[in-house]
């Protein structure tokens, strides 16, 4: 770590400092559902869904034949299914019958009528229609429910467009995701875009990775390894900058301390807001 560079005594003055500024959280209100996506997923099957919410107010013993029907008529209306239940189109479904295995690849899409049914029976889609009083309303709410399960990714891509709009007031030139230039990335052994390329007169300077942690676990202790090892390779090259903040760390010393020896620039946010100024002017 140069922290000389950036005007510090000793790697200690600067890792206090790191740890004393962590963010307590970047849960803006992009954070909690992706609105547009449920939405977008539920209205682009609106008049299907509005054929299946008929299934609501026929009586139970009609449904199967209604449903098998609307598969006929209405191919369309398969992809519902999908939505419902929150699976991909094609997958493996087990049924054990008397301790027996019996599995079915199954396919929502061109899996016979009948099947279908028989399927959309074993796996309660009919019985669902006894308690709701909308479909379109339900599948909003299990949209909602598949949002909140993406948060994490979606802090990640959150914490990249915060660094995104704090270069843009700096003047720099920089690509996001360039596909000029990929590096293997080592914990998950593939060529990887670089969240950032700074350029100066059209040359590429240096390299920035970003991420955000809320949480403890294994990825952090990977991305410090990888990391580590980018920073040794670009080395003569380009600079390497890794951007990192979130609570998480606090928890996660060891592995971030390693790095501190190993990266010339591991910074958080407010490091990188104050001392990112500077080194553009010294490159």
């Amino acid at each position: 770590m140069k922290y000389k560079e950036l005007g510090y005594s000793s790697l200690e003055e600067y890792k206090k400092e790191f740890y004393e500024t962590l963010m307590p959280s970047n849960n803006t209100k992009d954070y909690f559902v992706n609105w547009e996506k449920v939405y977008t997923r539920v209205n682009d099957l609106l008049p299907e869904i509005y054929l299946l919410n008929s299934l609501i107010k026929i009586d139970p013993s009609l449904r199967e034949q209604k449903l098998e029907e609307l598969f006929n008529l209405y191919p369309k209306t398969r992809k519902v299914i999908p939505l419902i239940i929150v699976v991909e189109n094609k997958f493996s479904f087990l049924k054990i019958v008397n301790l027996d295995f019996h599995y079915r690849k199954i396919d929502l899409l061109k899996d016979n009528s009948k099947d279908l049914v028989q399927f959309s029976k074993d796996v309660g889609i009919l019985e669902l229609f006894n308690s709701i009083k909308d479909l379109h309303d339900y599948l909003v709410g299990v949209g909602v429910g598949r949002s909140s399960h993406g948060r994490k990714n979606r802090s990640g891509d959150i914490f990249e467009d915060i660094i995104n709009d704090y270069l843009k007031t700096t003047g720099v030139q920089f690509i996001k995701e360039d596909r000029s230039f990929k590096f293997k990335e080592q914990y998950g052994k593939k060529n990887k875009k670089p969240d950032f390329m700074i350029y100066k007169n059209n040359k590429p300077i240096a390299l920035i990775e970003v991420n955000f942690y809320n949480s403890t676990g294994s990825k952090p202790s990977e991305i410090t390894e990888s990391y580590s090892k980018l920073s040794n390779d670009l080395k003569g090259q380009i600079e390497f900058i890794w951007i990192t903040d979130g609570p998480a760390w606090k928890d996660m010393r060891n592995p971030l301390d390693a790095a501190f020896e190993k990266v010339d620039y591991v910074m958080n946010y407010k490091q990188f807001t104050k001392h990112f100024p500077e080194l553009i002017k010294k490159w």
